[in-house]
């Protein structure tokens, strides 16, 4: 009944949709990103799939944003914990208020 965000969604019966849609709403917004193509007996109508997977769809990073991550790959600084940025901004505030 359901696929993975990476191959084509297996398609759901309609009436099978209906019964289920609590559950495929659930299983499409989860972690794993699931797919369900709707169908009727004349063929495909509809994808449901979850908000976060639907904007990744539409949307592409901005290149100025691509190149941050790359610097920031490069510099290790994609590791960092959320203790250690927490830290370097506290340290830039401190500075730019020595500077003051």
């Amino acid at each position: 009944m359901s696929a993975s965000s990476s191959q084509m969604p297996d398609p759901v019966n309609i009436n099978t949709a209906e019964t289920n849609l609590r559950q495929m709403v659930r299983r499409a917004a989860s972690k794993d990103a699931q797919r369900f193509l709707i169908t009727e007996p004349d063929g495909q109508k509809a994808i449901l799939l979850g908000f976060d997977d639907y904007l990744r769809l539409i949307t592409r990073p901005l290149p100025i944003t691509e190149e941050l991550n790359r610097i920031s790959r490069i510099n290790g600084n994609d590791k960092m914990t959320m203790e250690e940025i927490d830290a370097e901004i506290a340290e830039a505030r401190a500075d730019k208020r020595k500077a003051l």
